[in-house]
């Protein structure tokens, strides 16, 4: 089950948030030694994946402002995924290509596969300044599941001037991924095993076995299948004492097996097949393009009250497969006394689909196609809030609940015959729950 799609940079990032929010600590004492972060995330989607995710993050004062990074993630992943497959007025069976086992799909429902995972990352990171106004940064990480292997390093240059009013932030990172799904990569649009299409070459693939292997399996064997090269710019200007905003460009392209070696594309019965129309014929295995370019533009504004805090911001997603996303994310930090606070936030997505993506298809694909509903259209938003509780000096406590609610379009206007009695975009609702304590020693 691969779970790392998101360039090295954004692992950078995550490592600069960590000490974002410990600067302040930091300043109080500067000889803090270690301040960290350790949480555990609880995340469940009604009838779909339930994950358990420990996290612990810090960092460490190396004196003179400089600083060392550290990330250390788990994830435990179990519950069933769509598969692409379409829907059918009858009751469907599938098989892995090993044959050793099968799982049934009922009349009208979307085909979800049951699967079990695991996951683990490190990340580290180096930040020293190098002069009174240039900061350097440094990192590499890995990760690894039962399928999926990634290698991965990054720099930052951060350039202040305007009497330290304005930072410039230039950023580069490079991933080497490795794909190696049990029974090979399958080879794009050929057959998927045990849906009604002759054999066709290329590797198993797409197999599943709930409960087996270990995170560091996919390092068997490890080649670069995808790379994945990054680049940022950015600029964070002070407005005044207690106001900010930032601006960020990205680019990234990624080359190689970029298709999902789980995901299927059904091929169905046209509107001339009078009552057998929409109805399956054969599934294929997905076909993407072996690149991928996409661009992001980041805004963000930050404004201090007496004893409370708003953050908006907004980002804007392009890319060469016509995907394109726009983010919009709000919150309030509002303090109910020197020890509480609550930090209630919402969070607005939508996106385009993908020139290639499908539902289904009446032709055998020739081409690209993906009926990934993560490569379609569809919208999502997010309810949560943060409460936290201070335990003295630099150290608190807290819990963060939210509800997530994604929707696509569930009768599209080009579904064919039965598959218009079918929905084919089923609503997505998560809930997830983190508790968690940062402490300096």
């Amino acid at each position: 089950m691969q779970l790392r799609n998101t360039p090295s940079i954004a692992q950078a990032l995550s490592l600069a948030t960590c000490a974002l929010l410990s600067d302040k600590a930091l300043a109080l004492n500067p000889v803090a030694g270690w301040q960290t972060d350790a949480a555990v995330l609880f995340y469940s989607e009604k009838d779909r994946v339930d994950v358990i995710e420990p996290t612990l993050i810090a960092r460490r004062d190396l004196g003179d402002d400089e600083y060392l990074n550290l990330q250390l993630v788990y994830d435990s992943l179990s519950g069933a995924t769509p598969t692409g497959a379409a829907p059918a007025s009858h009751a469907q069976t599938f098989s892995t290509p090993s044959g050793n086992s099968s799982y049934s799909v009922a009349a009208g429902e979307q085909p979800r596969r049951k699967f079990s995972d695991v996951r683990g990352s490190l990340s580290l990171g180096w930040d020293k300044p190098l002069d009174r106004l240039t900061r350097l940064q440094l990192g590499a990480h890995i990760s690894g599941e039962t399928d999926y292997a990634s290698l991965g390093i990054n720099g930052s240059g951060l350039f202040d001037f305007n009497n330290k009013n304005t930072t410039l932030t230039l950023s580069l990172g490079f991933d080497g991924d490795h794909v190696a799904p049990k029974g090979g990569k399958p080879t794009p649009l050929s057959c998927a095993p045990g849906t009604g299409c002759a054999s066709t070459s290329g590797g198993n693939g797409g197999e599943e076995e709930e409960g087996e292997g270990n995170i560091f399996q996919a390092f068997s064997g490890y080649t670069m299948d995808k790379k994945i090269g990054s680049a940022l710019v950015g600029v964070t200007q002070l407005l005044s004492p207690k106001a900010l905003v930032q601006l960020n460009y990205s680019y990234t392209r990624a080359q190689g097996y970029l298709t999902d070696p789980y995901k299927m594309v059904t091929r169905v019965y046209g509107e001339t097949a009078g009552a057998s129309a929409g109805d399956p014929i054969a599934s294929y295995f997905e076909s993407r393009p072996s690149s991928h370019s996409w661009n992001t533009l980041f805004s963000k504004f930050a404004w201090g009250f007496a004893h409370d805090t708003l953050q908006a911001s907004y980002r804007y997603f392009w890319d060469d497969w016509q995907i394109h996303s726009h983010t919009a994310e709000l919150s309030y930090q509002l303090m109910l006394s020197d020890a509480i606070y609550l930090r209630p936030y919402a969070r607005y997505y939508r996106q385009t689909a993908a020139d290639f993506y499908r539902h289904s298809t009446t032709e055998r694909p020739l081409d690209y196609i993906s009926a990934d509903q993560r490569l379609g259209a569809f919208h999502d938003n997010t309810l949560g809030v943060r409460a936290a509780y201070g335990l003295g000096a630099n150290n608190e406590i807290y819990l963060r609940i939210a509800r997530f609610v994604q929707r696509g379009d569930s009768h599209p206007g080009d579904a064919i015959g039965v598959q218009r009695n079918f929905d084919l975009f089923p609503e997505l609702q998560a809930v997830y729950t983190q508790l968690g304590i940062n402490y300096q020693f």
